[in-house]
């Protein structure tokens, strides 16, 4: 059965011809009334979707890959399957739920909001960009609270202890990758996404050009 109006062209299969005519009164009223939603293309698309087109089309232009890439990839294992029509607030808070439990490390609040962001922003530009979904389900997830952060500051006996046992180990970047994070206060993203070309020595300086608050 196919609805007609001055608007693009909505089928549906439908065995019953009752039922056929009944849907297609239903959603020429809905037209009408300014109430439709052509979800035609959130019906077509998976999370699995969009999460492939985010990778392959997003993140690449991100200097901090890694931690995007594996929220990403979580969410796929809890998501994927569904079509970002199926997609509702609810179904994010359960799936968030099961990273806190199912998981093998604990997760804090801060870590699975971070999560959220993700996920949000790849449904951001589903909706704004790629013209998949009318709304961000997403957006209507309320975050979780997080506890005010300790402040820690190390002795400088225990500077020296943590550089030395850095040393010992392995890894030959381990020791000058956690000086530059004491001296600078660095994140480690910032400081694995480095190159040459951000650093000058005779000054001194390490330009950050994609920091956390996307400030250079």
């Amino acid at each position: 059965m196919v609805c007609r109006l001055p608007f693009p062209s909505q089928s549906q299969t439908i065995e019953r011809k009752t039922d056929a005519q009944k849907w297609a009164r239903e959603m020429e009223a809905r037209i009408e009334a300014g109430r439709f939603r052509d979800d035609s293309l959130a019906r077509r698309h998976t999370v699995s979707d969009l999460i492939d087109a985010y990778l392959a089309n997003v993140l690449p232009r991100r200097r901090d890959q890694r931690m995007p890439r594996v929220h990403m990839e979580q969410w796929r294992s809890l998501l994927g399957e569904y079509r970002l029509s199926e997609l509702t607030p609810l179904r994010i808070i359960e799936a968030r739920d099961k990273l806190r439990t199912d998981s093998d490390n604990t997760k804090s609040p801060a870590t699975l909001n971070r999560y959220l962001s993700t996920l949000s922003k790849a449904l951001s530009i589903a909706e704004k960009e790629y013209g998949w979904i009318e709304t961000n389900p997403a957006m209507k997830v309320t975050k979780l609270p997080e506890g005010k952060g300790r402040e820690v500051f190390l002795s400088k006996g225990e500077a020296l202890r943590l550089l030395d046992a850095c040393k010992q180990s392995r890894n030959k970047y381990l020791a000058p990758i956690v000086l530059l994070a004491m001296s600078t206060g660095m994140r480690r993203g910032e400081i694995e996404s480095l190159l040459w070309s951000d650093v000058d020595l005779d000054q001194g300086i390490v330009i950050i050009r994609d920091s956390k608050n996307g400030e250079r």
